[in-house]
C-alpha cells in the first residue's frame, strides 16, 4: 500500500544488529510518502535505546524539532 502513511518518519538502526540488517528499511521510503529519514547508529547493536541512549534522544530530539 503505498503512500499509506503521510507524516514525517525516522527510522533508527542499529548497524550492528544481528537480527535485521539496514537494507530490511530499503523499501520504506515508497511506503513513507512525506518524508522518510532513516539513521544508522554505529556500533548499535539490538537494543541502541539502552546501549546508546543519549544518541538516540538526540537524534529524536533532532527529528521532533526540525
Amino acid at each position: 500500500m503505498p503512500g499509506a502513511i503521510t507524516v514525517p518518519s525516522l527510522y533508527l538502526h542499529e548497524a550492528d544488529d544481528n537480527c535485521f540488517s539496514v537494507e530490511v528499511s530499503d523499501g520504506m521510503d515508497d511506503l513513507l510518502t512525506n518524508g522518510f529519514e532513516r539513521i544508522v547508529i554505529p556500533g548499535a547493536r539490538h537494543f541502541p535505546h539502552l546501549e546508546q541512549h543519549k544518541t538516540v534522544a538526540d537524534h529524536i530530539l533532532d527529528f521532533l524539532n526540525s
